[in-house]
């Protein structure tokens, strides 16, 4: 998992605990998002910039 830099539209914030992202699999012009869940270790945060290995489980289809 990496996260953009804030100057290439990243977050501002750190992100810890759990998280939902979407992820577009299906191309730019194909609304539908996998959602996934991460699972940070206990005190790990990561910050904009900044690269870490975990697991993503994808648990639905997000449709507009």
């Amino acid at each position: 998992m990496q996260l953009l830099p804030t100057a290439e539209g990243g977050r501002t914030a750190p992100i810890s605990g759990s998280y939902r992202p979407h992820h577009n699999f299906f191309g730019p012009n194909d609304l539908e998002m996998a959602v996934g869940f991460i699972e940070f270790p206990e005190g790990r945060a990561i910050w904009h910039g900044e690269s870490i290995e975990l697991p993503i489980t994808f648990v639905e289809l997000a449709r507009p």
